[in-house]
Parts: structure tokens; C-alpha cells; sequence
């Protein structure tokens, strides 16, 4: 009976805090696998409802209304009328071309129309759109409410013009071509 022999003795640690902190280390690795998943996994977008969109034409016509409706004619307030009305035909050729009107001189607005080919007429209703404008911003000259009257009716005849000869020269595939750039360019 030598040959069965007797069980072993347990085992002794020389380290007791050797399980407890591979089981922490387990514990911590599962918990930054979680948070890991937890803010890389694809996350649904939020659903936006799309505003309307709004030609150049419109937003030009509503904005000028809108310049109407704050009566700085009838305040007699000449220069943030001029510079408010200039701006908002700038914008207009701006989304509708897609040259940054806005920084450059009435010269180089004319130059730039003039390189997109938009036609003498456009170019000459915007050059005397801008004569007067310039005129009132620029020098001493006050207009008369009248003539801010007029300018405001130039502008909006300038914006229906506008999108009158596009649509005749180019098509209307053509008009609808640079208000698509424009949205594009938008977002």
C-alpha cells in the first residue's frame, strides 16, 4: 500500500492581494470595454426637419419688404436705409452668382457680373442701382425720403429684372442650376 499517496498540502500565496487585484483589473478592463463600445457605436441622427428652402428671388423680395416694413424712410434715417438696401442686393447677387459681392467695390461687382456673362442689361441696371447708392452713402448728399422711395423700387425692380432675364437668356434650367449651387454652397 506504498503506493497511494497522500493528498498534498494547500497551496501558500506569497502575495494574498494577488487575486483580489487581478480580479479588480478584470473588473476595470469589462467596465472600459462598456464605456468603449458605449461611445464609439454609430449613433442615430438626429432628425431635422429641412427648412423650406427659399430662392435668392424670394429671400431678396421678402428682405426688402422686411426693410419696408421697419419704416427708416419715414424716420428719416438715409444712411442705415442706403447701406441696408445695398447690402441686401448684394447678398441677392451673391447666392445667385456665387462671387462674394458683399466684400468687393460697386466697380468689382460690376466687373464680376460682367465675367458670369449675365447680360449688358443686368449689368447696366446694376451699375445705376449702385450709382445712386453710392452717391447717398458715400458723399455728403442726403436724400429725400422720395428718393429713398425710388431706390427701394429700383432695388425690387432690379431683383424682378434679375430673374426675368435669367430666365430668358439662360433657361430656366439654368436659373434653377445657381439657386442649386447656392444651397449647396449653404449647408
Amino acid at each position: 500500500m506504498n503506493d497511494i499517496r497522500d493528498i498534498k498540502p494547500l497551496l501558500t500565496m506569497d502575495n494574498p492581494w494577488l487575486p483580489a487585484a487581478l480580479a479588480a483589473l478584470g473588473l476595470l478592463l469589462i467596465l472600459l470595454g462598456i464605456y468603449l463600445w458605449w461611445r464609439l457605436r454609430p449613433k442615430k441622427a438626429p432628425v431635422v426637419e429641412e427648412a423650406p428652402q427659399v430662392s435668392p428671388y424670394e429671400l431678396a423680395q421678402q428682405l426688402l419688404q422686411g426693410l419696408a416694413d421697419e419704416r427708416l424712410i419715414e424716420q428719416d434715417l438715409v444712411a442705415e436705409f442706403y447701406l441696408r438696401l445695398s447690402r441686401i442686393v448684394r447678398e441677392f447677387l451673391e447666392s445667385l452668382f456665387g462671387f462674394p459681392a458683399t466684400g468687393f467695390t460697386s466697380r468689382e461687382l460690376l466687373r464680376a457680373l460682367t465675367e458670369k456673362r449675365v447680360g449688358a442689361q443686368l449689368v447696366q441696371l446694376v451699375d445705376q442701382f449702385y450709382q445712386h447708392c453710392d452717391l447717398v452713402k458715400f458723399t455728403s448728399n442726403r436724400a429725400s425720403q422720395q428718393e429713398m422711395q425710388e431706390a427701394l423700387a429700383k432695388a425690387r425692380r432690379l431683383v424682378d429684372e434679375t430673374q426675368r432675364l435669367l430666365g430668358n437668356q439662360r433657361g430656366s434650367s439654368m436659373s434653377a442650376m445657381i439657386i442649386e449651387q447656392d444651397h449647396v454652397a449653404v449647408r
